[in-house]
């Protein structure tokens, strides 16, 4: 159950080390795209980078915080033409379990359909990923197909990646 001090906000310098601490754990890694070892700057480069996408409307990307503590991100990316091709989140080892996923995938997705008047959201999650599933699922997401991937940065090579999407409509 989610805490009523939990928020999200636009990413800042300000959560880049927290972002380092929580992204450079191999658990998390595991199950995301994060490069392990996570890179001693990735964190300030990162965050950086969201600023300038934002500011471009290619991608907004928000830290999730509760009671000021930061514990994870939630982000709309590659988006163009109404359609965000790729609705991603991540939360630290310490807080997973907690329903902080959801409720900043509910929030994020909520922003996405009504700030940027969003048509389409598009996702993926490793097919094993449950817990990232069910968060896609709770906030509405289809499943539209299960299939192999090519990505590099992907730890588990035989994993297979289920492919999501959202709808205005929906």
């Amino acid at each position: 159950m989610t805490s009523h001090f939990a928020c999200i906000c636009f990413i800042e310098h300000r959560h880049a080390p927290a972002v380092q601490e929580l992204a450079s754990d191999f658990a998390v890694a595991e199950w995301t795209r994060l490069p392990h070892p996570y890179p001693e700057d990735g964190a300030v480069e990162f965050v950086e980078m969201q600023i300038l996408e934002r500011k471009l409307g290619k991608a907004f990307v928000f830290a999730i915080e509760v009671e000021k503590q930061f514990v994870g991100l939630c982000g709309l990316h590659e988006i163009r033409s109404g359609v965000s091709r790729e609705f991603g989140f991540w939360i630290g080892k310490p807080y997973w379990e907690k329903g902080y996923a959801s409720f900043a995938a509910k929030s994020t997705l909520e922003f996405g359909f009504s700030d940027l008047a969003l048509d389409r959201v598009e996702a993926v999650a490793l097919e094993s990923n449950h817990a990232s599933r069910r968060v896609l699922e709770k906030n509405g997401f289809s499943l539209i197909k299960i299939a192999k991937h090519n990505d590099p940065h992907i730890h588990r090579k035989n994993e297979r990646l289920a492919k999501y999407v959202l709808t205005r409509i929906d």
